[in-house]
């Protein structure tokens, strides 16, 4: 804003001959004021537009009493732990430990017994949850979408609301992971990490930040552009990372067993398995209705990727056990790894590992994966 001011005119000099130098004289002028306009950029820089033949004297101005108020960034609200959500969560932990572990029978069996005992709109939520993540283990999304539908429908009378929204956004990111829909995927959980974003929410958000980065790793096997491709890739690791990250943040003190062994183990694996996928660009090297893509052999891929996906692989040799699923795509991991390599037999080996894992747990859509990437490998064993 233009500061006005007012300064004395300065000393005027005598006219001097040209071919006689007088004495200089000062003039005994009066007094005068001369107006001056002053404007701050606010870039450290000051213009100043004086009058005709005055004088600047540039004042220091004395700051150090000056006090700036910053407010301090609000702190995640502290997630909390009634009877009822303990409860809760304690249900889904056992109910998905079963699921994770194959039993889909047990825990189908165990979930409609519970909905027919119980009419809580909290208790149901969880057992829908559970049903959904069940039907996604057996490759039924269609019934897994349905179950996330009747878990919509009971938000309104829950208790819990937020906690059984978040739930029920992981798993239809899954779904749609599942089903190749990702832009209606990444917008799900784009969503779901706004919604919790001041919030503490446990072991979820890691697993929500591995969907995104599962959806960023296949999209980018399908960008044709080199630069977008960079771009998704990118963000797929950054994903991934952020997930293990988030894995170790919060206090442990109130996750149950399985929930505690996700976020010590399990999520890290996963995020990692992730991270060879994506390195390697292997998630569709082979569909299960045999229109087969690149197999990771013929695309340009950086040696330093290559060798990334190497040291993560020897890292998770010697790792605890992992969930079914995460088993089985370590081994579809390693057999790319090895068809990479051109160790053909050896990669021939990893991938039956994976589909034999899938038929025991009764992982329909990955039994189907590794069924074609089994075919694909004898013919080049042949």
């Amino acid at each position: 804003m233009p500061v006005t001011y007012l300064m004395k005119k300065p000393i005027c000099l005598q006219k001097t001959r040209l071919k006689k130098t007088r004495q200089i004289k000062r003039g005994n002028l009066p007094d005068c004021h001369v107006r001056n306009n002053v404007k701050s950029q606010g870039n450290h820089n000051t213009i100043i537009n004086s009058g005709h033949n005055s004088t600047v004297v540039p004042v220091a101005v004395n700051i150090q009493n000056l006090h700036v108020h910053v407010e301090r960034p609000l702190q995640p609200t502290a997630r909390t732990h009634t009877k009822k959500q303990k409860l809760c969560r304690k249900l889904l932990d056992r109910l998905d430990q079963l699921s994770a572990r194959g039993a889909l029978k047990k825990c189908k069996e165990s979930i409609n017994r519970l909905l027919r005992c119980t009419r809580d709109p909290d208790c149901r939520a969880t057992l829908w949850i559970a049903a959904a993540a069940c039907f996604i283990n057996g490759g039924k999304m269609k019934n897994a979408g349905k179950a996330l539908c009747h878990v919509t429908g009971l938000l309104d009378q829950t208790e819990n609301s937020s906690e059984h929204r978040l739930a029920r956004d992981y798993y239809q990111s899954l779904i749609d992971l599942r089903e190749d829909r990702y832009d209606h995927g990444v917008r799900v959980i784009m969503m779901a990490l706004y919604n919790i974003q001041m919030k503490q929410v446990g072991h979820v958000r890691a697993l929500i930040l591995i969907n995104l980065g599962w959806f960023y790793t296949k999209m980018a096997q399908l960008e044709q552009d080199r630069h977008k491709q960079a771009e998704l890739i990118k963000d797929a690791k950054e994903s991934f990372g952020r997930a293990i990250d988030d894995s170790g943040q919060e206090d442990e003190e109130e996750e149950f067993p399985g929930q505690l062994q996700d976020k010590k183990t399990r999520i890290c694996q996963c995020a990692w398995i992730g991270g060879v996928y994506l390195r390697l660009r292997c998630w569709c090297s082979a569909l299960p209705d045999g229109n087969n893509t690149n197999l990771g052999t013929t695309d340009e891929i950086p040696e330093e990727d290559i060798t990334e996906a190497r040291q993560i692989l020897r890292s998770l040799e010697d790792r605890e056990p992992l969930c079914g699923i995460c088993e089985v795509l370590y081994h579809l991991a390693q057999a790319h790894m090895r068809y990479r390599g051109q160790k053909y037999p050896e990669a021939l080996k990893e991938a039956k590992e994976a589909r034999d894992l899938a038929i025991c747990g009764d992982f329909k859509n990955y039994i189907d994966i590794a069924e074609s990437i089994v075919k694909l490998f004898k013919q080049a064993v042949l």
